[in-house]
């Protein structure tokens, strides 16, 4: 076989490697590790954000069992699980399954604002024996540890946002781990105010493309070009973490995901 033959064909399976990459939908695990002086027993957090009604396998079976086999104490989630437009199905499947094994904190991100019924989903997110935080802290006893969840509505709506933010924000017991879940990542300036532990916030959708090791994300809504929390871990000036998950979302999209895989969150507090 010629020369130029082989390097063709090395060229043409590269390529399709590549490819096979950059476009991956498959589900990633994406850990991260949390020290605290605060914990005593060793904590498993699990977060989704952005599901958007999608669905993987049928009844949610293969999300579900990725959840299952992180082996969770509680599963926070993010925001835009549900979404204004298609099926919400899928979503209330993997709520209903949730509610019944794990305890369970949801806010709502900015395309469930934009529900015509909002305040029914709410309840009917409620009834799953999953609780809705609108400017609410829950502590929850782990163990000798215990965690505070702390929950926003999403920015969307400023005003609201901005006070329930400010409840949780002063009313912050500092003896404990105190999470919030917050939908929008570029609230930093706003989340430096008080002193949590731990934020976790979702929506930029990894930035839709990544080039890894030199682009984070290409574009996120309301941070535009290259944004600067596209996913993954950041410490903020007031040395609070803050954790951005890339998201579920891979169904009817405008524009696909590339080297930008769905992704479940795990935090392990220590």
């Amino acid at each position: 076989m010629k020369m130029k033959t082989l390097t063709k064909l090395a060229l043409t399976f590269s390529g399709i490697a590549v490819a096979s990459k950059a476009f991956d939908t498959s589900i990633q695990i994406k850990k991260y590790h949390v020290k605290s002086s605060k914990v005593h027993d060793n904590i498993r957090i699990l977060f989704l954000s952005d599901l958007h009604n999608n669905q993987f396998g049928e009844k949610q079976t293969t999300l579900i069992e990725h959840i299952a086999e992180q082996k969770p104490d509680i599963v926070l989630l993010g925001g835009d699980i549900y979404d204004y437009v298609g099926d919400v199905h899928p979503a209330t499947v993997l709520l209903d399954w949730l509610g019944r094994h794990y305890p369970t904190f949801y806010v709502t991100g900015n395309h469930e604002l934009r529900m015509k019924h909002l305040a029914g989903f709410k309840r009917l997110i409620r009834e799953m024996n999953i609780q809705v935080l609108e400017g609410d802290s829950v502590e929850v006893p782990i163990g000798k540890t215990s965690v505070i969840i702390n929950g926003v509505d999403d920015a969307q709506n400023k005003r609201l946002f901005s006070k329930q933010l400010k409840r949780v924000g002063k009313n912050l017991d500092t003896r404990y781990v105190n999470v919030l879940i917050s939908h929008r990542p570029e609230q930093v300036e706003r989340y430096e105010k008080y002193p949590f532990d731990l934020i976790l916030s979702g929506h930029a959708h990894g930035g839709q493309f990544r080039v890894p090791g030199l682009i984070n994300g290409l574009y996120s809504p309301q941070q535009g070009i290259f944004p600067k929390y596209a996913g993954g871990e950041y410490e903020l000036a007031n040395g609070s973490k803050m954790i951005v998950s890339r998201g579920l979302m891979v169904q009817n999209q405008q524009f696909p995901r590339i080297f930008n895989p769905p992704e479940i969150v795990v935090v392990d507090l220590h």
